[in-house]
């Protein structure tokens, strides 16, 4: 069987096809309304259809060599849950979306608004470079070469104190590179052009394809695509072919980090079967080592343990347990030394509260989006000159909005508001105290 002769539920397929077809309203309403699709913040929508229109891969044998398993059968009602799971947030999410962000009235962000008058654009430049430094002094010390050229991206689990500080640093750089590139893209100086490319060259040498591509890339050509344009009709024409490269360039990396082949059919075969569009196999195999040692919800325990994810995971075990990264690999599935299965965005919320956690994860990601949307959108009008700085207050908010789909990004907003945040909030006391001592 394969999922068109049976191994799919029927309301699977009916599911997917409403997917498709609120994915093509939305697409026609932000053309009407905005003349253009594609913005910083909505390429998930993409890689999400993308994720939709591959799962009947999902039912074959081939997308489960990954888990070691040479047969996709076992996992066929896991997958068809799953895939209702993750389809039925997806429809809610964006009936939320279209109502949201095509309506008149803007929407606001009290978080945002919050986070960034309490950033300082002064000690942004510090950070950043202490990030850098520290982000290669860590690499070698602990790893004697670049992750890139060792493929051990995961070197620092070995040591409490690399643990901590590269993923201070790693956190913090992707971001810092698209403020100063947007801030290249307003004042052209040899300064902002010089962080760019050192961030942007550190994501590269990391070996992760998100902190790159995704992170870097896919925003800078984006936007330079949009000002240098002639319409905005033509600049998403070139932006499909920039994402193109950069999905191309994404798959070389993965392929060159293995020693594999890079010719077309491997890239491919990395496309529909391997691991990086795979949340909704990897949500199928989490609920399959879910079934087999619960019989309730979590009511919350994951969250719990992201809430707590300040305190490293080798003073709790409680995190070790629960913590969606360890949960979804070592307690489930006796998954050792993993990063954590994603599972797509509301297979968390449905273990922890059913539908209801569905339908909650996907308004608020729904809100969230259509609010970033406006913003964008209030950029490319001209409207917004200092888009740069509400670009990084939204980065440093954005976990907290996408808490309910992946408790595990709140470790990231805790390091954000700690170093940008935190950071400002000491240099302007003692910028306060350095003036009080002069007038004394």
């Amino acid at each position: 069987m394969n999922f068109w002769n049976g191994a799919a539920d029927l309301k699977v397929m009916i599911l997917g096809g409403t997917v498709i077809l609120l994915f093509s309203i939305y697409i026609c309403m932000k053309v009407y309304h905005k003349k253009y699709i594609f913005s910083l913040y909505n390429i998930g929508i993409f890689t999400g259809i993308f994720m939709v229109c591959i799962l009947p891969f999902m039912y074959e044998d081939k997308a489960w060599l990954a888990f070691g398993r040479d047969s996709a059968a076992p996992f066929y009602n896991f997958l068809n849950k799953n895939a209702v799971i993750n389809l039925s947030g997806i429809i809610i999410f964006y009936v939320v979306l279209m109502i949201s962000e095509f309506r008149r009235t803007p929407s606001k962000s009290v978080v945002v608004r919050v986070i960034s008058k309490s950033i300082d654009v002064r000690v942004i430049g510090f950070i950043f470079c202490t990030a850098i430094a520290g982000w290669y002094v860590v690499v070698f010390i602990y790893n004697g070469t670049l992750p890139l050229l060792n493929g051990r991206r995961d070197f620092y689990k070995d040591s409490r104190i690399a643990n901590v500080l590269y993923i201070l640093f790693s956190s913090m750089i992707p971001t810092l590179t698209i403020y100063y590139g947007l801030l290249f893209c307003r004042v052209k100086n040899r300064k902002n052009l010089v962080y760019l490319l050192a961030g942007s060259v550190t994501c590269l040498f990391s070996g992760n394809r998100s902190d790159l591509l995704m992170a870097v890339a896919y925003p800078m050509v984006l936007v330079m695509i949009y000002r240098h344009g002639k319409s905005r009709i033509n600049s998403t024409i070139k932006i499909v072919l920039g994402i193109l490269v950069i999905l191309l360039a994404g798959l070389a990396i993965s392929l060159f980090r293995s020693q594999g082949s890079t010719n077309i059919f491997s890239m491919f075969q990395e496309f529909v079967y391997g691991n990086t569009f795979s949340d909704l196999r990897d949500g199928a195999y989490i609920l399959y080592g879910y079934d087999s040692k619960f019989d309730s919800y979590l009511l919350g325990k994951t969250y719990l343990a992201g809430l707590m994810s300040f305190i490293p995971s080798f003073l709790s075990d409680f995190k070790r347990t629960w913590g969606w990264g360890y949960f979804s690999t070592a307690t489930l599935l006796g998954m050792q030394d993993h990063y954590g299965l994603r599972g797509g965005s509301y297979c968390e919320p449905y273990l922890n509260f059913g539908y209801v956690g569905v339908a909650v994860a996907a308004l608020v990601q729904g809100r969230w989006l259509a609010y970033r949307e406006e913003v964008f959108d209030q950029y490319l009008e001209g409207k917004n000159g200092n888009f740069e700085k509400k670009y990084l207050a939204m980065s440093v908010a954005g976990p907290l909005f996408h808490f309910m789909a992946s408790s595990n990004g709140l470790r990231t907003f805790y390091i954000n508001c700690l170093l940008l945040v935190g950071s400002s909030a000491l240099y302007r006391i003692w910028i306060f105290l350095s003036g009080k001592h002069k007038s004394e």
